[in-house]
């Protein structure tokens, strides 16, 4: 290939007044000029693919190929998109300016400042985690014994365990 073209596919040519990639086969399909109408319409309808597809009687499936295929016309969809975007963004900032658009103006906000009005902005939760060895664990126990022992000597009379009978009854201390 001693072209200064580059080969995208055997069947694919580049038409010279757009750069979009073509197939000669399918050119009533979704030719260089139906790709510019394509993007007109697209970027006229805020974006909304389906909407443009249906207009043109294309499939979003064809627009997603040659978007795969098509550096040219991917590159025109982006700028596009980029172009919308900037417009929707100063429209907004605008929009927030208006004393009643206290939603818009909030959005805004934590936009732009997310320091201060942003999720981030929210008391912070902090997780603590102590490590103990098994000796300081073991005195716990023990002291918990010994609180167990005097909390219920506290509440019961004292018993005493007649170790002279059969069963090692336990009488009450009077």
């Amino acid at each position: 290939m001693g072209s200064n073209t580059p080969a995208y596919s055997p069947n694919h040519i580049v038409d010279p007044t757009t750069g979009f990639l073509e197939n000669p086969a399918f050119s009533n399909q979704f030719s260089a000029q139906k790709k510019l109408a394509f993007l007109k319409i697209f970027y006229e309808n805020g974006l909304r693919i389906r909407r443009t597809c249906d207009s043109l009687g294309i499939s979003i499936d064809t627009v997603n190929r040659h978007y795969q295929v098509d550096p040219k016309f991917r590159e025109a969809y982006k700028e596009l998109e980029a172009k919308y975007l900037d417009e929707l963004e100063g429209v907004s900032r605008l929009n927030a300016l208006n004393p009643r658009s206290v939603i818009e103006r909030i959005f805004q906000l934590k936009c732009l400042l997310p320091e201060k009005y942003g999720q981030e902005n929210r008391p912070v939760k902090i997780d603590v985690s102590i490590s103990v060895d098994s000796q300081v664990l073991s005195e716990i126990k023990n002291r918990t014994k010994v609180i167990d022992i005097e909390e219920n000597s506290e509440n019961e009379p004292l018993k005493s365990v007649d170790n002279q009978s059969p069963g090692g009854a336990i009488q009450p201390v009077e």
